[in-house]
């Protein structure tokens, strides 16, 4: 509403502030003018003053208004800043203190805090200058110590610092609320800090003024306690990521602004710089934002305090003389290795600004050292942490080695070294944003590379003899020559490739593949392969860098890994491949100098592509097909550029194949879109068996969607387009249109997922899945192809030549508004519903006045089809929304914008009554769906801003309907307003335990908003609020569930309360009200407005509750309802403080239950409501929890307490009894009991004075518990619940802990009620696990009848509950561990059970056990810790049980979730640790790739000799998942080993499937497994005879099996064929081939490492010795390597047999010279 000062309204309209701004002097008296510059003051008339007074009102008054348009408020700022400049100017004095004595610039500030938020950034940028400059005009502002400044500017001033001060340290910033001015608060004191406007020192002495006026303590000497505090404040707004940037620049601007002064009170603080401590205890603190911290704090705060810097990262515990770190120290102080992730993530980040070098050093170095005002870092220290468990340390440790202020250095040789090692494992990272930033640094490592490489080569051209690089003070001197240096990056680089090559492998992780494309895509684009085409490849600069060597990057391996990739069942690795394919392939015609190279690889590889997607109809290789189409598109495209085919573009010759030309291939695959149409009109179930379309239309949509298809393709002679083409697109349309035709008889049905045609419901091949998936897809890439037509096919108009005609696209169009009205499969009306509204912005775009007006008229189209189908009702209104939201999208101006929204809006208002009798029609529901879909629409959220007020009255109003349709659409229009509002999505999804969250609402913005929400807290306010007489008998039950229509708007206002406290002027009117709720009949509307009203009280009113709540007579003897509602707001009070609370909230909170305490009496021991007594014991019990939580004594009420005193048990038995015997058709006397059990649970905890308790009350508790385990199971489970978790925050002594383990045993064997059960071997289990982490477990003796728990026949039992058997098996490894702390040694009878041990074990690793049974297997392991170094007799050293144990945790170290294999990856650091000589805690914290592989090594040394190991390892080397693990007996012989030519048929043979069965485990890499046991067996000398004996005949069936499939595949490959063509798709393409073919690779190279180490061992008799073995094997693999190089093979697998053998040959040849050098000796003769 617009108001007046004066003459002026406000606000002032927009023009004529315009007009002040360009004469803005005119009204700023004594403005020096140009020709008179003097600065004697001037005096002003009186009227001359007020009227510049009366403007600087008015414009300060329309600044501050909320609600102003965008370039409304930027033009009230502009006229009022230079106002304020010009101000500045007038020489007379009064004109220049009035800024000061009428609080303006105190007002400006306000404005600038209030309005930054919403605002735009440039005049709330002029409005802070503008603040600054009339700082900087004060005398002597900047200087401190000089004469005052005058008294109004200092109270000004000093008021405006208070504000600042009190928005952003006088509350907590985890706390909820509006946190809107926080932002520009830090902004405008980093302003005056940065411009002197308010110097350094100046601020922190206000500071230290307004601490003293809140009174707290400020301890330590002047000044620096002071910055501390302040940056400690400025540090906690770093958390919330808007506000992390201004806080971060703060602080470095204050740290430069006072580093001059304060560095003299550093010696009498230590050595740390005074940042140091503040910064570590936020960082502490707040652990999971420490890359905010890394991002925005970081470099400001290291570049302006070098010394600073280096102090930090001592402070970090590394030794400031020695240089190295205790990385226990570090684990202790920083909480895990948070200490460790600090200290990397500072590295980084002084790396990034080029305070930190890495140098070549020995590992016997200093970790870190300060040199030439550079910190420089041991590359040894950092490279073994590039597999450290944390990915923070990971990627820190990375990008510490390949970044580099300078991309020219080379690369340490260590570093070399650890990145080969690394990367592999890197790249397997199951979290996308960790591969992510690794393949950033990879993108560096690429640049620095290159760099490296191109220096090193010049430095070779100008070098002297000795080819010594170049001095550079960032090398040591014993840095390797330039030659060498080269050698070391070439050979770097060339593993690169070849590793990222391997990772295409048909059987790696989708990670893996994912990576190494990415990593491709930055190789090709780095410029290294030089015959990679021109668009491709980096534009260079005069002084780019480039590579100084050429390398072909796609071979044959390559070409064949890519092509596989592009019918991967992932699309982005489908996209890639293809991109690359594009790229390397037509690179590779290029480097042969022949284009045809391109083509005999892509035919062949599409006909089997096509083969495959016909037969199974799959969407993926559909889509592999399609990307093949258009690669194989670009092609003909390329050569029709070329000239090689003469008019290819317009005619295609008789005859001609159809990839020749561009046309040709069009028509062919519109010809198979006729065609798959023709059979499905025929025969459904042929077309859906053998005729899938969408692998067809998704081509000619890849094709028809490439830039230059329609510029440059389709044209012919003089820029026509051939009349063919039109024929083309006309053959298109009508396609599109049978398509539809057939589909909507599945599609439009209310149910399309059941549906099934008449004429197959006797076809049992054929489900409704099929028939749907069919139609849906069919669908889904016809309207995709519609709409790249539509939006790219030029419309033949007057003298333009196109290939559509306005009718083609008003029946496209048409056919589009027809499929969103009648669809109901939510997934195809979402498709086409962005096809329609590209073609809704087409026509209204074009110059075709006949397309221009379409929009218009299926507007009004839409609007009928609403009335039309208001009868037809769906909870969404299927597509009609989409028909709105397409045609505004396409024409958001704000006429027709206001005229839909006024239309929707008027329908939506029609009364229900109107309709009742014209069947049922509800028009509302679709009007209200339209417009939830008009404001959740990002495309329309800047023209649909001014709508939302008026449409959330108008969906408040729908709330109260009668009718639950509109009222329901209602709700979901309100919600979707409100989500808008909070920018979130939780009120579709609202749960009841979410916490509050602040927003950025603004209610200012939106003043109907708060009237809205107190009509509905009115509307749903209890009978009794509004007169009328309520029950006193409780209504608490069932019935809670019920509710109105006044009650079901309650809950969206309680929401929008919770998220968006109501401002100061509401607040108290609202709070009334929500507390009129309390005493609601409907349960649920009592327990949100508990919660409600508990995240709107402030910490000062909690001490007014008791006598807000219970003041009066006893009226809740008349309203139990009220009760429980006041009950659950003291509940709920508790329940929102959050972490660590403070003292004050703590002590108001005792006040509140020492009244509640005292009100016992009448409250719980008086009062016949079992809910309310409930709700009693529940508030007390939250209370206690409190407590415990923040080590504090819980205090519970006396009088209650008097109920459980002395004779507990007996007392309990009577509680417990009591509530059951009365009142059994009550519900609530389960909850009171329930309640007390739980409030007896928290009596158990012993006051929290120290860390380690007796807790004799908890071993009485759990006596009195087990005697009522079958009185009421429910509520012993929950006491039982509530008790274990007070034990967790407890150092119990071992004694005790035993004591409650044999206790806890009774409840397992006193009832049979799972819950129970589960529950107790939980807290058994998490005593057992407290101990073995404080490494006591094996000093437990407990009693034989715990032992004998864990038996193994009840573990498999059928009727054992799950949870039950899961909680034994924890239980296990602790009872094995417990066992052999009472002997001391191993003895048989542990081996024994141990070996039950691994049994169980071994059933619950298999990947098709719950995660929760696998979790619990690996728990029950991590309990293992004596028993790896425990000694044990001879007979035990290579018997299975213990290598069984390993053998299982490295299955565990491949199970598909993240959470196992770290745990295991503990597991495996003990073991490795077990046998280690000298420093182990290099195995801890590795990831579980890394740990997998030092297992392995572990087996290889420390079992080198047990035949088992060998005989188990060689069988998962064969036949992977057959008798994996060690037998007991000798009598129990394993399986035969299965053929793999059997398996192979199986997996080769398979029959298609539309929908495949994702494999259990994603994770597991066969080939890497396949290489660790490969690695074992090459260390292991004690592989039996036999063994070899049957691996060699598994080989040769396989070698026999695979080359026979080779031949076979080269036949296919190449019939027909002129020239080589491509095996991609192959046998070899299938995973499970792939792997079974590397395993004949790695048993081949286990054999001839076995044969060749006897033949050493035996050289006179070296063939007998080794039974021939070597020969036969070398054979074999000559055999295999010849058929795999061939087209019928794959080059990995015959670059791996080449390999093998040359390493045999390479012995081989090494034993023939050693024997020659013995022979010589003898004679003599060695020495000629």
């Amino acid at each position: 509403m617009a108001s007046k000062i004066d003459n002026w309204e406000i606000p002032i309209p927009e023009q004529t502030l315009r007009s002040l701004s360009k004469k803005i002097s005119d009204h700023v008296p004594a403005i020096p003018s140009s020709t008179n510059s003097s600065n004697e003051p001037a005096q002003v008339d009186s009227s001359s003053e007020q009227t510049y007074l009366t403007l600087l009102s008015a414009l300060l008054a329309t600044a501050s208004s909320p609600s102003l348009p965008t370039t409304h408020r930027t033009a009230s700022c502009n006229a009022l800043c230079a106002l304020v400049e010009r101000s500045l100017l007038s020489t007379s004095p009064s004109i220049a203190t009035s800024l000061w004595t009428t609080s303006t610039w105190t007002s400006m500030l306000i404005i600038f805090l209030t309005q930054s938020n919403s605002a735009p950034a440039k005049p709330m940028r002029q409005v802070l200058m503008a603040l600054t400059t009339t700082l900087l005009a004060l005398p002597c502002s900047t200087t401190v110590g000089a004469s005052p400044l005058p008294l109004e500017a200092q109270t000004s001033r000093d008021e405006g610092l208070r504000t600042l001060f009190d928005v952003l340290f006088a509350r907590d910033p985890r706390d909820g609320g509006e946190h809107t001015m926080v932002k520009p608060a830090l902004q405008a004191l980093n302003h005056f800090v940065l411009k002197k406007a308010v110097p350094a020192r100046e601020l922190l002495r206000e500071f230290r003024a307004w601490r003293t006026g809140k009174k707290e303590e400020c301890k330590g000497g002047p000044g620096w306690e002071d910055i501390e505090m302040f940056l400690k404040g400025v540090f906690a707004w770093v958390p919330p990521r808007d506000t992390a940037l201004a806080a971060g620049t703060l602080a470095a601007n204050l740290v430069g602004g006072v580093k001059g002064w304060v560095d003299a009170l550093a010696p009498m603080q230590g050595a740390r710089a005074v940042w140091v401590e503040p910064l570590v205890r936020m960082m502490r603190k707040e652990p999971d934002a420490v890359l905010d911290f890394k991002i925005h704090v970081f470099p400001g705060l290291f570049g302006v305090d070098l010394e600073g810097y280096y102090g930090f990262l001592k402070h970090l515990r590394f030794d400031e003389v020695e240089g190295t770190y205790d990385h226990a120290v570090l684990e202790k102080e920083g909480g895990g290795d948070f200490g460790l992730k600090m200290f990397f993530l500072a590295l980084q980040a002084g790396k990034e600004i080029g305070l930190v070098v890495e140098v070549d050093s020995p590992p016997t170095a200093p970790a870190i050292s300060f040199h030439k005002s550079q910190i420089r870092v041991s590359d040894a220290h950092i490279c073994r942490l590039l597999t450290h468990a944390s990915p923070i340390i990971r990627r820190s440790a990375l990008s510490l080695i390949v970044s580099s202020s300078s991309t020219t250095r080379p690369f340490t040789r260590l570093s070399l070294h650890h990145l080969r090692r690394a990367l592999p494992l890197l790249h397997a990272d199951t979290d996308a944003n960790s591969r992510g930033e690794v393949l950033g640094l990879e993108k560096r490592l690429l640049s620095r590379l290159k760099g490296a490489t191109a220096t090193l080569t010049k430095g070779l051209r100008g070098a002297g003899p000795n080819n010594q690089a170049p001095p550079n003070d960032n090398t040591t001197s014993t840095a390797p020559s330039a030659r060498d240096g080269l050698r070391a990056h070439i050979a770097f680089l060339s593993w690169y490739l070849t590793f990222l090559a391997l990772e295409l492998r048909p059987c790696a992780s989708y990670q893996r593949h994912i990576t190494a494309l990415k990593a491709l895509v930055l190789v090709v684009k780095s410029g290294l392969d030089a015959s990679v085409p021109e668009q491709f490849r980096p534009r260079h600069g005069g002084s780019e860098i480039k590579w100084p060597l050429g390398v072909t990057l796609c071979g044959p391996w390559l070409r064949r890994s890519l092509l596989d990739r592009v019918m991967d069942p992932f699309d982005d690795v489908r996209a890639g491949a293809a991109w690359l394919v594009r790229v390397l392939i037509p690179a590779e015609s290029r480097e042969s100098e022949t284009a045809e190279v391109d083509l005999q690889v892509l035919l062949p590889f599409l006909r089997r592509a096509e083969r495959d997607m016909l037969k199974s109809g799959r969407a993926d290789l559909a889509d592999g097909v399609a990307r093949a189409y258009e690669i194989l598109f670009e092609r003909c495209v390329a050569v029709a550029a070329e000239g090689r085919k003469e008019g290819a573009a317009e005619s295609m010759a008789a005859g001609e194949a159809f990839w020749n030309s561009p046309l040709g291939m069009v028509r062919m695959l519109v010809g198979d879109w006729e065609k798959a149409i023709e059979v499905a009109n025929k025969n459904v179930a042929i077309a859906v068996s053998q005729f899938p379309m969408h692998g067809t239309v998704a081509s000619l949509r890849y094709i028809l969607d490439r830039s230059d298809f329609y510029s440059m393709v389709i044209l012919g002679e003089h820029g026509r387009v051939a009349d063919i083409w039109k024929d083309v697109h006309l053959r298109l349309s009508y396609c599109a249109n049978a398509t539809w035709k057939f589909v909507k008889q599945v599609l439009c049905v209310d149910a399309p997922e059941g549906y099934m045609p008449d004429e197959l419901d006797e076809d049992e091949d054929l489900t409704t899945k099929h028939i749907l998936s069919y139609s849906w897809r069919a669908l889904k890439e016809t309207s995709v192809m519609m709409r790249v037509i539509i939006g790219k096919a030029p419309v033949i108009y007057s003298s333009r030549s196109g290939v559509l005609h306005p009718s083609d696209v008003h029946s496209l169009g048409q056919l589009c508004f027809t499929q969103l009205a009648e669809l109901r499969h939510r997934g195809a009306f979402s498709t086409v519903a962005q096809t329609f509204a590209v073609c809704c912005s087409r026509c209204i775009n074009s110059d075709v006045p006949e397309l221009a007006s379409l929009p218009e008229t299926w507007y009004e189209q839409a609007l009928l089809c609403i009335s039309n189908k208001s009868s037809t009702i769906t909870r969404r209104s299927a597509g009609i929304p989409s028909l709105i939201t397409g045609v505004l999208s396409a024409n958001p101006s704000d006429a027709f914008f206001d005229r839909v929204i006024c239309s929707l809006r008027s329908l939506a208002e029609l009364r229900g009554g109107a309709y009742a009798n014209i069947g049922g029609s509800l028009p509302q529901v679709h009007a209200m769906n339209c417009l939830k879909a008009i404001f959740t629409a990002a495309k329309l959220s800047a023209a649909s801003d001014p709508y939302i007020a008026g449409t959330l009255d108008l969906a408040s109003k729908q709330l109260g309907s009668s009718l639950w349709p509109i009222r329901n659409c209602g709700l979901m229009l309100f919600r979707a307003l409100i989500d808008r509002l909070l920018g979130t999505g939780e009120t579709q999804n609202w749960s009841e335990q979410d916490a509050p969250k602040s927003s950025r609402l603004s209610y200012d913005k939106y003043p109907i908003l708060l009237d809205i929400i107190v009509n509905l807290l009115r509307a749903g306010r209890p009978p009794a609020a509004v007169g009328v007489q309520e029950s006193s008998e409780p209504d608490l039950g069932p019935k809670a569930a019920t509710g109105s229509s006044g009650t079901e708007g309650v809950f969206p206002a309680l929401q929008i309360l919770q998220r968006a406290p109501p401002p100061n002027s509401w607040r108290e009117e609202i709070i009334d009200l929500v507390f009129v709720l309390l005493p609601s009949p409907n349960w649920h509307v009592r327990d949100m407005a508990a919660r409600t009203l508990a995240a709107l009280l402030r910490r000062e009113e909690y001490s007014l509750l008791p006598d807000i709540l219970f003041s009066g007579e006893a009226w809740w003897t008349k309203s139990q309802n009220a009760l429980h509602g006041k009950l659950l707001l003291l509940k709920q009070v508790v329940k929102v403080q959050k972490g660590a609370v403070s003292i004050g909230v703590l002590d108001e909170l005792a006040v509140v239950f020492q009244d509640l305490s005292n009100r016992t009496e009448e409250l719980f021991i008086n009062n016949c409501c079992p809910f309310t007594k409930a709700a009693f014991v529940d508030a007390f019990v939250s209370y206690g929890k409190l407590n415990a939580s923040n080590s504090r004594t819980i205090d519970l009420p006396h009088r209650l307490n008097d109920i459980f005193s002395d004779e507990m048990s007996i007392q309990f038995s009577l509680v417990i009894g009591d509530y059951k015997s009365q009142n059994n058709e009550c519900g609530g006397s389960a909850s009171l009991r329930t309640s007390l059990a739980q409030y007896m649970a928290l009596r158990s905890w012993p006051p929290c004075t120290s860390h380690t308790h007796d807790i004799p009350d908890a071993a009485e508790f759990l006596d009195v518990l087990v005697t009522n385990v079958n009185t009421d199971p429910n509520a012993v489970d929950a006491a039982l619940q509530l008790f274990g978790k007070g034990l967790t925050r407890l150092q119990i002594p071992l004694s005790q802990r035993i004591n409650l383990i044999i206790k806890l045993q009774f409840f397992v064997d006193s009832t049979e009620d799972s819950s129970v059960k589960s529950t107790a071997l939980d807290i058994m289990w998490r005593l057992t696990e407290s101990s073995s982490h404080h490494g006591s477990l094996s000093a437990m003796d407990l009693s034989a009848d715990f032992s004998s728990m864990v038996d193994t026949k009840s573990m498999f039992a059928t009727n054992i509950s799950p949870s039950v058997a899961e909680g034994t098996v924890r239980l296990f490894g602790a009872v094995i561990e417990m066992e052999l702390g009472k002997q001391g040694h191993w003895t048989p009878w542990l081996a024994a059970k141990l070996d039950d041990f691994n049994r169980v074990l071994g059933v619950m690793v298999k990947d098709t056990n719950p995660f929760s049974q696998r979790m619990s297997a690996i728990l029950s392991l991590d309990a293992l810790s004596f028993a790896w170094t425990a000694p044990y007799d001879t007979f035990l050293q290579h018997q299975p049980p213990l290598l069984n144990t390993k053998l299982i945790t490295y299955d565990f170290l491949n199970d598909d979730d993240d959470e196992i294999r770290d745990i295991a990856a503990r597991v495996a650091a003990r073991i490795v640790a077990s046998t280690s000589v000298g420093n182990s805690s290099q195995y801890q914290h590795l990831i579980p790739l890394a740990a997998a592989n030092t297992l392995i090594t572990h087996l290889a040394r420390a079992h080198r000799d047990s035949s088992a190991l060998s005989a188990t390892a060689l069988r998962r080397l064969i036949a992977p998942g057959v008798a994996p693990y060690l037998t007991s007996s000798p009598s129990l012989r394993p399986p035969p080993l299965p053929s793999l030519g059997r398996d192979l048929n199986l997996a080769l043979h398979a029959p298609p499937t539309l929908f495949a069965a994702e494999k259990q485990n994603l994770f597991l890499d066969p080939l890497l497994c396949t290489a660790h046991w490969t690695t074992l067996l090459r260390h292991t000398t004690s592989i039996a005879r036999p063994d070899v004996h049957a691996a060699l005949a598994w080989l040769q069936d396989a070698v026999v099996y695979l080359t026979r499939l080779a031949a076979e595949e080269e036949k296919t490959a190449t019939q027909g064929a002129t020239a080589k063509a491509s095996a991609a798709l192959g046998w070899a393409s299938n995973e499970d081939a792939f792997a079974g073919a590397w395993r004949v690779v790695c048993v081949a190279d286990v054999l001839l490492t076995w044969a060749d180490r006897v033949e050493a061992a035996a050289p006179r008799r070296a063939q007998a010795a080794a039974d021939g073995v070597g020969t036969r094997v070398r054979r074999m693999m000559r055999e295999f390597a010849d058929a795999m190089g061939g087209e019928g093979g794959h080059e990995m697998l015959a670059r791996s047999a080449e390999r093998v053998l040359r390493e045999s040959v390479e012995r081989e040849v090494a034993r023939v010279w050693t024997g020659v050098g013995r022979v010589l000796r003898e004679l003599g003769l060695d020495g000629e």
